[in-house]
């Protein structure tokens, strides 16, 4: 846990929060996968993708947004090692994007996510 809380401290958050909570923490596992930021360039209220580690082993790992998430995605820091699929609609509908890597910003896709996956490459 020690681990994560430094890997969230390393990442950072700045700016304020408008209408998403600060943070926010989804998912079960041990492992911090990813960030997702409400703003661009890593900054506003953010929320912490949990999972698994991804390995061969592991299954894909589903994230559905809290309401007060829903479209307001901006930027992404992505674990090393992992993959992040989000998603234009909940339950993994819509258009998808792949993002393998931190994305400073998201483009078309900004605002316009629902929900995300996370899985071995």
């Amino acid at each position: 846990m020690a681990v994560a809380a430094g890997l969230a401290l390393a990442l950072g958050a700045g700016g304020t929060a408008e209408a998403a909570p600060r943070t926010t923490r989804v998912g079960s596992g041990e492992y911090l996968m990813a960030i997702v930021f409400e703003h661009d360039y890593f900054r506003g209220a953010y929320l912490e993708l949990w999972a698994e580690l991804c390995s061969p082993s592991t299954h894909l790992q589903y994230f559905r947004l809290p309401p007060s998430w829903n479209d307001k995605a901006s930027s992404i820091r992505v674990r090393r090692g992992c993959d992040v699929y989000a998603f234009e609609h909940s339950d993994m509908n819509g258009g998808r994007l792949h993002v393998g890597s931190d994305q400073a910003y998201l483009g078309v896709w900004n605002d316009r996510i629902s929900s995300f996956t996370v899985q071995y490459p």
